[in-house]
C-alpha cells in the first residue's frame, strides 16, 4: 500500500471514529465507559493491577504511553507495547507520560475514554497540568 493510500484509509478511520486526527481502534468493542466498569464490577474483588491488565484486554491498551530507552508500554497496565529502536512504533497519536509538549498535550484532548480509563494524568507534576 503506497503511503498516500495509507494517510487516506487512517483519516478515513478517524472519521468514522469522531477523533480526528487519531485512527480508529478496529479491535475495540463499542461499548460505553459505563458497561465497561459493570463489566469489571461483575468480576468481584480485584487488585489494581488486574483490573488494569483485564481493562487492556478488553478495550485495548491506552495510547498514553511511557516511553523509556526506545521502549512503549502502555501506561495502564505496564505491558511493553512496541519500540521505536526498529522505527515499528510511532508515537505520533501517543501521549507520552510526563511530557508538557504542545503535540502531547493535542493528542491527549483527542483521546477517548477507553484511553484515559484508569490512567493517572499524564501531566501531573509538569508546568500547567491539567486536572
Amino acid at each position: 500500500m503506497k503511503w498516500g493510500k495509507k494517510k487516506q484509509a487512517v483519516q478515513e478511520q478517524a472519521d468514522r471514529s469522531g477523533q480526528e486526527g487519531i485512527p480508529a481502534d478496529r479491535n475495540r468493542p463499542e461499548w460505553t465507559r459505563e458497561d465497561m466498569l459493570r463489566k469489571l464490577e461483575a468480576l468481584g474483588e480485584i487488585t489494581a493491577p488486574e483490573r488494569n491488565r483485564i481493562t487492556c484486554a478488553l478495550i485495548g491498551h491506552s495510547r498514553i504511553v511511557t516511553y523509556r530507552f526506545g521502549y512503549v508500554s502502555c501506561a495502564r497496565c505496564g505491558d511493553q507495547i512496541g519500540d521505536t529502536l526498529g522505527g515499528m512504533t510511532s508515537l505520533e497519536n501517543s501521549v507520552v507520560v510526563g511530557h508538557a509538549c504542545d503535540i502531547c498535550r493535542a493528542n491527549y484532548e483527542k483521546l477517548s475514554w477507553q484511553d484515559k480509563l484508569f490512567v493517572a494524568n499524564p501531566f501531573e507534576g509538569q508546568e500547567g497540568a491539567q486536572e
